[in-house]
């Protein structure tokens, strides 16, 4: 994550120069190098005639300590950053490098972080699935998803098949249980098994 942070600092300070051109790279200045290559990234699909198809918000419940203490990584600036790349996570590969490099950047990973690492992977994961909500806690696990049509992809059966050993039930067509209970592993690792 150390490249990526500086490369995008390095964007935001200096423009993006002659990759981009000179008026673009005023264009960067003021939206934020992130910002600006999402836009950019809808115009060229807009001009393609290709429409994006907009990922919704999945809502998270889960009753964990899920966070960076400032005792960890002290610099605001550098936590914020961390938070960052941690919203990315898209693989467990991705989760295993970020934790590798926090261990040898900061010390050994505290369990708040290694929980945020995990819930934000379960969140892009079920992003993906277009999944509205998971709820997680001591008696309770289930995905409700925002439309009965999301429960019938492949993906879903692929989940639906992984799970096979936990007690699931269908409610209401729109959510999926799974019966965690007494199961030795930590729960967001199993989540994050069934689910990638």
């Amino acid at each position: 994550f150390p490249y990526t942070t500086l490369f995008r600092s390095d964007l935001e300070i200096r423009g993006a120069g002659s990759i981009l051109g000179k008026e673009q790279s005023g264009h960067i200045e003021k939206v934020g190098y992130d910002m600006y290559t999402k836009l950019l990234k809808e115009a060229i699909s807009e001009l393609k005639g290709e429409k994006l198809k907009e990922k919704k918000d999945c809502k998270i419940e889960v009753s964990l300590n899920c966070f960076i203490p400032k005792n960890y990584i002290e610099s605001d600036e550098k936590r914020i950053d961390v938070y960052e790349e941690i919203s990315k996570l898209n693989s467990v590969e991705e989760k295993d490098k970020l934790i590798k490099l926090l261990n040898e950047k900061y010390g050994e990973t505290p369990n708040s972080v290694i929980n945020l690492v995990d819930v934000a992977l379960i969140k892009n994961l079920l992003i993906n699935l277009n999944c509205k909500r998971l709820v997680l806690n001591d008696n309770t696990c289930f995905i409700e998803f925002y439309d009965k049509q999301d429960m019938v992809g492949d993906n879903i059966n692929g989940v639906l098949e992984k799970s096979k050993k936990f007690n699931k039930t269908l409610i209401n067509d729109l959510k999926i249980i799974f019966n965690l209970n007494g199961f030795s592993e930590n729960k967001l690792k199993t989540l994050i098994n069934i689910l990638k």
